[in-house]
């Protein structure tokens, strides 16, 4: 306080001008700090997402090593990749290494299962059928108490791979309750399948699981050498789906636009070119995660293992290099092609952050439209019922009885009004809704949304837009009393002005 008062009374007393205050200088524009030594970048330079999950994902890994030769590049969450991993490159590494680094993570239990496991130690009381048993007893399930000690469940291992044994808990054991009573009785086991109910005093509802936090790439090259491959991968955790609009006056030939939804859990797009694949995919072994992504258990303090990926770096010199920047710039905007089972659709250049979420038009094209009525009915006989019949648009379980004696006396039945369009690309139209609208003269007006199915090129597909509800159908049978044959006459009215 003293030193400010001072200082404030000398500026008053000051019969000298107060000297303008020297501006502060400008820091120099931040700059991304380059990575350090023994820290690789990617750059996701091509995605392929099937419709099944799977995408195959192409990076182009570069940095330059450490001085001990080591060069370390983070990869996505493990539980993603599915099935192989490969490299690209004009120089092989020595050895390529994976590492893991793990957490113990607390999370809620999921399924009955590990709700046993969470409990091992703590009596409960379980209500159980006998396998093969639907129809309850007159008293309900058994239940049965005592204290869970394991799970149990037999082993598996698949030698084609040398996969780690599966060990499936199929079996909870239970010692007998804490209390006098139960002095001398055995255990009991009982399989989970057959378990309805679990109850007890205090329940855990959570459990601990070690679950792989950052699982990385380490190349072995020279000391100091810059390194640069691409990476491929096939993983889950990007989906999508088509989207299809049809848009005009619904007469001749209108516009139908494809448009395709694109969801991303997996890795950071950046200027990355993504195409969608429409068909069903082939991969046999998607379930089984790469070993690059497995867990072994090495040492308390370490997992660290090797494993030498097979590549196609020894072809190299031969056969140019396969490299994902020198595809032609027509590829992100050309138009789909087929091998006749896949179609490949290409979405363009992205930029998406992981959990990102979005919509993009992919093509429009003008495609013949045709009005079509059907009449769909569906005739059963010889049921308990007699003659049943549902309309084959409806829910296929939604069977309805007829009349018994084996012909139907009278019925109303349901026309639809269908849209029949034809596929003049050179392509396959792809599952998905399919959104129609009529352009009115005040505007857009929504008719229907409805499943445009799997359509190949030169095909017609119906897609359905209301029911005809002025046009009228009666469908009645009579027995012509000779074997049991029947005679059926079908009465359709139109009253559409």
């Amino acid at each position: 306080m003293t030193i400010l008062t001072t200082l404030l009374a000398c500026l008053a007393l000051s019969n000298e001008p107060t000297p303008a205050l020297a501006p502060l200088p400008v820091p120099p524009p931040l700059l991304t700090a380059p990575a350090l030594a023994g820290e690789a970048t990617g750059q996701v330079e091509r995605l392929l997402a099937y419709k099944n999950g799977v995408s195959l994902v192409s990076v182009r890994v570069s940095g330059t090593a450490d001085g001990t030769g080591t060069l370390r590049y983070v990869l996505p969450p493990a539980h993603l990749v599915a099935g192989s991993v490969w490299l690209e490159g004009e120089r092989a590494p020595l050895a390529v290494r994976a590492a893991t680094s793990e957490e113990d993570v607390l999370r809620p239990v999921e399924g009955l299962a590990e709700l046993l496991e969470a409990n091992i130690g703590r009596e409960v009381t379980l209500r159980w059928l006998p396998s093969g048993v639907t129809v309850l007893p007159e008293k309900g399930p058994i239940s049965t108490a005592g204290v869970i000690t394991r799970l149990v469940g037999p082993s598996f291992q698949d030698p084609r791979f040398g996969a780690p044994p599966l060990a499936p808990r199929t079996h909870v054991v239970l010692a007998p309750p804490r209390d006098a009573d139960a002095w001398g009785r055995s255990a009991t086991v009982l399989r989970l399948d057959d378990i309805v109910a679990c109850s007890g005093e205090d329940l855990r509802s959570e459990i601990v699981r070690r679950e792989v936090r950052e699982w990385a790439l380490e190349f072995a090259t020279e000391p100091g050498a810059p390194f640069e491959c691409d990476l491929h991968f096939l993983a889950r955790g990007v989906q999508w789906r088509a989207i299809h609009r049809l848009d005009g006056d619904l007469a001749g030939e209108d516009e139908l636009s494809l448009s395709v939804e694109l969801s991303n859990d997996l890795i950071a797009l950046d200027d990355t070119v993504v195409h969608v694949i429409a068909g069903e995919p082939n991969f046999r072994h998607e379930h089984l995660a790469s070993f690059l992504s497995a867990r072994v258990d090495a040492t308390p303090d370490q997992n660290v293992w090797s494993q030498q990926i097979a590549n196609p770096f020894a072809n190299s010199l031969t056969r140019g290099r396969a490299e994902p920047s020198s595809l032609p710039d027509t590829e992100a905007t050309a138009a789909g092609s087929t091998n006749g089972d896949l179609v490949r659709i290409p979405v363009g250049t992205l930029d998406l952050e992981v959990g990102g979420r979005m919509l993009r038009r992919v093509r429009t094209e003008s495609v013949p439209v045709a009005h079509v009525y059907t009449l769909d009915l569906d005739v059963r006989r010889g049921s308990e019922n007699g003659v049943e019949m549902r309309d084959a648009r409806g829910p296929a379980e939604n069977w309805e009885p007829a009349y018994k004696g084996g012909f139907v006396r009278s019925r109303r039945a349901k026309v639809w009004h269908q849209l029949a369009l034809t596929n003049t690309a050179a392509t396959p139209w792809t599952h998905g809704p399919l959104l129609v609208v009529r352009r009115d003269a005040d505007g857009p007006f929504p008719l229907a949304q409805e499943d445009l199915r799997y359509t190949g090129s030169g095909a017609t597909t119906e897609v359905p837009l209301n029911l005809a509800l002025d046009v009228d159908v009666a469908f009645e049978e009579r027995s012509l009393g000779d074997g049991g044959r029947v005679e059926g006459t079908l009465t359709v009215t139109n009253r559409t002005p």
